[in-house]
Formats: C-alpha cells, structure tokens, sequence
C-alpha cells in the first residue's frame, strides 16, 4: 500500500509498506504514535507526529483522482467548468 505523510511545511513523503498503524489521542484528536511496518521504500528515519498535518492512503486505480485534487488548481478548474456547463 502506499501512504502519503504531509508536513505541515507542506511536504509530502510517500511511503510504501505492507501495514501502517497509527494512534490518536481520544480527547484532542491528535496524533500520538505512528508505526510502519514491511516498508519497502521512503521509511522516514526520524519523523515526529507534531510535525505531520495529514496522512492518507493511496488506493491503487484512484492514486490519478487523489494527486489530481492535491494542489487546488485542478479542482477550482473543474468546478469553474462544471458551473458554466449547468448555467451557460
């Protein structure tokens, strides 16, 4: 599987493991601990949670629509076209 880790520099590592498990605080909602397991390639060394933004998976056949709305531009575009479609 793969998993994308975004700093909140705005950085994005992606991972590739076999299992990825991770634990949220149950008041805050904040990330504890993180743990990666049968990587194969990109293993950060030292990463600390208070430094990740967001993690997400990436599911083969819908890694074209998830790096497609991650930079705003193709999704803002998208909506523009749509809206002039249904309004003239």
């Amino acid at each position: 599987m793969q998993i994308v880790i975004r700093l909140k520099s705005g950085f994005e590592l992606s991972v590739f493991c076999e299992k990825f498990n991770f634990e949220v605080h149950k008041l805050t909602g904040e990330l504890i601990s993180y743990k990666i397991s049968g990587a194969t390639g990109n293993v950060p060394v030292y990463l600390p949670c208070d430094a990740i933004e967001c993690i997400y998976r990436v599911i083969e056949g819908e890694q074209e629509y998830t790096t497609r709305f991650t930079d705003g531009y193709a999704s803002n575009r998208e909506k523009k076209d749509e809206l002039r479609k249904t309004h003239g």
